[in-house]
């Protein structure tokens, strides 16, 4: 069985599918995996050819600099 699931150091690399629950723990609040594919651009992630994964720690500093920058303005 194959999984999508790479670890660095500090275990922080993920695939899609398990980034949502990591960053949005509640369900009702969290994006579907089809947004985040479509939305994937906007966020830190590493390719391996055609699989992506995503810091955890990275994707939720990422959004609450957005969130900050909102914020402000």
């Amino acid at each position: 069985m194959q999984t999508n699931t790479v670890k660095n150091e500090s275990g922080g690399l993920v695939d899609a599918a398990r980034l949502l629950p990591a960053v949005w723990q509640d369900p009702a609040c969290r994006p579907s995996l089809r947004w985040l594919r479509t939305n994937q651009r906007n966020f830190p992630h590493v390719r391996l050819g055609r699989l992506v994964f995503f810091d955890v720690d990275q994707v939720k500093a990422h959004l609450l600099k957005k969130a900050e920058k909102k914020a402000v303005v």
